[in-house]
This record gives structure tokens, C-alpha cells and sequence, in this order.
């Protein structure tokens, strides 16, 4: 059987259209994704949608190598989108490939309608040990 861990790692009850969450990479508002010994790893995003909304929500994944503030890499590792379902629930899970040693996402509200009930969560496994 393959154990898998699931963790909520970073949940906004409102973000306004046009804004971010964290602010930065290594942002205080959400704590760096360690993949130091992760063999597989999934990111799933959800949100609920404003009733006029019709641009959805973008996730950025940065990577470090040492996890600390200030060595986060400019560019996104990866990226993906949650399109908007106006007035309904949406979420999309996404595999991430884990040689990165430490990882951070971003999500971004590419509309103008503010998105409610922002969960990003990952999924992983252990890596065997050699």
C-alpha cells in the first residue's frame, strides 16, 4: 500500500480581484513547501467563485534551494490555472515534479470579482530511502 499525506497548506477566506497571495515569494503568509525527501507531490487548488465572475484564479510555483527569504527564484518553476465557474465551487489538482528542494505557491486572482473560501493544498509521498 503507498501512504500519501495530504496538508493544507495555505487557505484565504477572501482574495480581491487583481490580488495576491502571498505577496512575495517566501511571503510570511504561507510557509515553504519542503520536498527534501518527497518521491511524489501533487498541488490542488479550489475556490469559490463570485456570481459575476468570469476570470478565474492562477497558481505560481517558485522553488528555492534553501527554503529561506530572499533565495526564491524570480521565475515561476511552474504554473497553472483554476477557471472561474461564476457562482460555483472549482478546484483543479495539478502533479509537480519534486526535484526542487523547497517550493512556494502563489495564487492570483486574474479577475475583478473578489474569490472566496481559498484552499491550496498538497499531496505527497515519502521517497524510499536508498
Amino acid at each position: 500500500m503507498i501512504n500519501k499525506t495530504i496538508d493544507e497548506i495555505l487557505t484565504e477566506a477572501t482574495l480581491a480581484g487583481g490580488a495576491t497571495i502571498p505577496t512575495t515569494p517566501g511571503g510570511e503568509e504561507c510557509d515553504p513547501i519542503d520536498m527534501t525527501h518527497v518521491g511524489q507531490f501533487a498541488l490542488t487548488l479550489s475556490a469559490v467563485f463570485h456570481v459575476n465572475a468570469v476570470e478565474g484564479l492562477s497558481a505560481h510555483v517558485r522553488t528555492s534551494p534553501t527554503g529561506e527569504t530572499g533565495d526564491w527564484d524570480t521565475i515561476d518553476y511552474t504554473s497553472f490555472t483554476l477557471p472561474a465557474n461564476a457562482g460555483a465551487t472549482e478546484q483543479v489538482t495539478v502533479p509537480i515534479w519534486c526535484d526542487p528542494l523547497y517550493a512556494m505557491a502563489m495564487i492570483v486572482n486574474e479577475g475583478t470579482r473578489p474569490a472566496t473560501i481559498i484552499r491550496l493544498t498538497r499531496t505527497y509521498q515519502e521517497a524510499e530511502p536508498t
